[in-house]
């Protein structure tokens, strides 16, 4: 496990219609059979992605379930900054050209680790798929499971064209 990542919770919503809104959508995915990922995503960048993954995911731990939160939007990650993290952290980017062995770091939410985007290098490709050919995510997270109830998944604009590229 990496390191213990302490998420400043001032930063997040604490509207009461906007916390209900997130756990009415957990007690309908709840009904859901053998839901195991939750990939959330949008046409446009800035719509939301990273801000309803991490509600939806904090509303899971509420309830007792082990989530595995990931920042899977390897050209504008945008979680580490929405959650005030400080220093730097290897991540989703790290694993997949194997320069880690682990980027999953726990947090002080009871439940809830996260594993975040990782470096984005000074040149940026079109396309995630350009830098992990031949790699999918999918098939790492098939083959070295998570101990989680559930993997909530912010992504990249899927009108960014991310062909290839779903968890």
């Amino acid at each position: 496990m990496g390191k213990l990542i302490e998420i400043n919770l001032s930063a997040v919503s604490k509207d009461f219609g906007t916390i209900e809104s997130y756990n009415t959508l957990r007690t309908n995915l709840l009904y859901t059979e053998d839901l195991k990922v939750i990939t959330i995503t949008s046409t446009l960048p800035d719509e939301g992605k990273t801000v309803s993954a991490f509600n939806l995911a904090k509303s899971f731990t509420e309830i007792g379930k082990k989530v595995l939160l990931i920042d899977g939007d390897l050209r504008k990650s945008s979680l580490k900054k929405y959650l005030e993290v400080k220093g730097t952290v290897s991540g989703l980017s790290e694993i997949l050209t194997k320069q880690v062995d682990d980027v999953v770091n726990s947090t002080n939410i009871k439940n809830l680790d996260v594993i975040f985007s990782g470096k984005t290098p000074l040149y940026r490709p079109p396309s995630p798929s350009f830098r992990f050919p031949g790699r999918s995510p999918a098939r790492h997270t098939s083959q070295n499971p998570f101990p989680c109830h559930r993997y909530t998944k912010s992504s990249p604009p899927e009108a960014s064209s991310e062909a290839g590229f779903d968890f």
